[in-house]
């Protein structure tokens, strides 16, 4: 197998820090929320937690009612951000390249000048893990041709496997899969494959470059007939690479700020965060959409009551990516928010910036000031890469304090750490 890659998924990462970290959660099922509410839902879930049922995604009140010994954790961005640095520290000592595709999973290239086999490779690093960060800190381990098919041997065996697949397992191994087995098959894709006879992973193998394209409708099904074949020429992550149309974050409100000073501030934390990742990609926005969910404190219906109370704001104006010039439309539009009758509160909160294009191919007026403005985020965000958070706006400084950090397990949160860790 030439240059295979290694794939490394941390279990149930959150809650596994969690136990580590208090000796008193170890072998009790565990669920981390984004705050202490029975409104929010799991963001991570312990195995001991799964077998009754509980997974990421399950809301707070079924998942008390599924296990009535629950302990439910508050999330700590800052304590799982230095868990995923140690880890890619300690994979930096064995790997040349790395990369980081989340918080809990990453990708090594293994180099043909090892000695070692990739299954003593595979058993190394997960020993180094336990050894260094402790005895809750496990992972499953894949390592294949490429990126996708390490990943999907890493789902092979959970939680705490070690899967290899060589050359000469593909296709044949991959048959006992189910297509959702597979990253990016997820109930849609499911669907579309199935109205053009895609029934297995054998269909999906076998088909051809064209059907694919036909049947997933995008280049999605060209990427998967090179992967599934081994090909290291386009593989998994490659659709990070494409244009991004639009950027986003949305939180779920602490009690304590479910009213109208405490959805502002969350709202302008996240449009905060939203505009740092846009610029780090290089891109301006010239639309920003404002959404509020609302519900009815102790209603039995909150479900349907949330669904049909929400408030939104769709802003458009020239392309730009500074804070100031977002911050004070943002503002204006949330002067103007209302609550959709008396008894309800705000209880999800969320932004998108749109219409997105690459900063370099803005048109500037000679009598606006988009050129310093940009230039001047830009020094505050070099600035907040060196020194985590140290720099804000004087009018949103003190919103740190209100809105929570948010947790996301894709890698754009974490894009200035992988700057420093990874070659």
């Amino acid at each position: 197998m030439s240059t295979p890659w290694l794939f490394l998924d941390m279990n149930a990462f959150f809650a596994s820090v969690e136990q580590q970290e208090n000796p008193a959660l170890r072998g009790v099922p565990t669920i981390v929320v984004p705050t202490l509410a029975d409104t929010t839902c799991a963001i991570a879930a312990s195995y001991e937690a799964k077998r009754f049922g509980i997974r990421t995604g399950t809301g707070v009140r079924e998942a008390k009612a599924l296990c009535p010994g629950l302990r439910i954790v508050d999330a700590r961005t800052g304590v799982y951000r230095r868990y995923h640095k140690a880890i890619v520290d300690l994979l930096n000592q064995r790997f040349a390249t790395i990369r980081v595709l989340s918080v809990d999973e990453m990708a090594c290239r293994l180099s043909p000048l090892l000695r070692e086999t990739p299954e003593e490779i595979g058993r190394l690093v997960k020993a180094d893990i336990r050894a260094n960060l402790g005895d809750c800190l496990t992972c499953s381990v894949g390592v294949a041709p490429n990126i996708f098919l390490a990943k999907v041997a890493s789902e092979m065996e959970k939680p705490d496997g070690l899967v290899v697949l060589r050359d000469e397992d593909i296709p044949e191994r991959l048959y006992g899969l189910n297509l959702r087995d597979l990253p990016g098959i997820g109930r849609k894709m499911l669907t579309r494959l199935q109205v053009n006879r895609i029934m297995t992973v054998k269909d999906l193998y076998d088909a051809s470059y064209p059907d694919l394209k036909s049947a997933t409708g995008s280049v999605v099904g060209k990427r998967w007939w090179f992967m599934l074949r081994g090909s290291q020429e386009v593989d998994y992550g490659a659709e990070a690479e494409a244009p991004r149309q639009s950027i986003g974050h949305s939180h779920v409100l602490p009690p304590r700020l479910r009213d109208r000073p405490g959805a502002t501030s969350v709202l302008l934390r996240l449009l905060s965060k939203a505009l740092r990742r846009m610029r780090s990609y290089g891109q301006a926005a010239s639309s920003l959409n404002i959404y509020i969910q609302y519900v009815r404190p102790g209603s039995a219906q909150r479900a349907r009551h949330s669904a049909k109370h929400s408030w939104h704001a769709h802003i458009v104006q020239s392309p730009a990516d500074d804070d100031l010039k977002w911050f004070r439309a943002a503002r204006e539009q949330l002067r103007d928010m209302e609550y959709p009758e008396p008894g309800f509160v705000p209880l999800l909160v969320g932004v998108t910036l749109g219409q997105l294009c690459d900063f370099e191919d803005v048109t500037l007026s000679l009598f606006d000031r988009t050129t310093k403005l940009h230039a001047l985020s830009a020094a505050v965000d070099r600035l907040n890469a060196r020194f985590p958070n140290g720099v804000d706006l004087a009018s949103v400084y003190w919103l740190r304090r209100q809105g929570p950090d948010p947790i996301s397990f894709g890698a754009s949160l974490l894009k200035e750490d992988h700057d420093l860790l990874t070659p």
